[in-house]
This record gives structure tokens, C-alpha cells and sequence, in this order.
């Protein structure tokens, strides 16, 4: 019966490991979408800056 228990212990400390690896992976993706988005918005920057530059130049 004692071994029952500590089987038990160990599964739901495996379980739990799992969850922070989960929750881990998810603040990852979350994380990675985010500099994703940053560099979108940079490109956007970056395609302004250029379409001022071709109008400048044509003025």
C-alpha cells in the first residue's frame, strides 16, 4: 500500500512537471508571436520611411 502512494506522489509530480512545461511553451509561443508582430510593425516602419524617400525623390 505505502508503494501505492508514493506511485501516485511521483504521477502527479510528473503531471505537474508537465503542466509547467506546457505552461512554459505556451509563454514561448505567446513570446514568439510577439516578436513576430514587432517585426511586422518594423517592416511597416520600414515601408513608410521608403515610400517618403520615393516621394521626396520624385518632388
Amino acid at each position: 500500500m505505502e508503494e501505492n502512494v508514493s506511485n501516485k506522489q511521483n504521477q502527479n509530480k510528473r503531471e505537474s512537471n508537465q503542466k509547467i512545461v506546457d505552461y512554459d511553451l505556451g509563454l514561448y509561443i505567446i513570446s514568439n508571436n510577439q516578436h513576430q508582430n514587432k517585426r511586422e510593425s518594423d517592416q511597416k516602419i520600414v515601408d513608410c520611411n521608403l515610400g517618403l524617400s520615393i516621394l521626396i525623390l520624385e518632388m
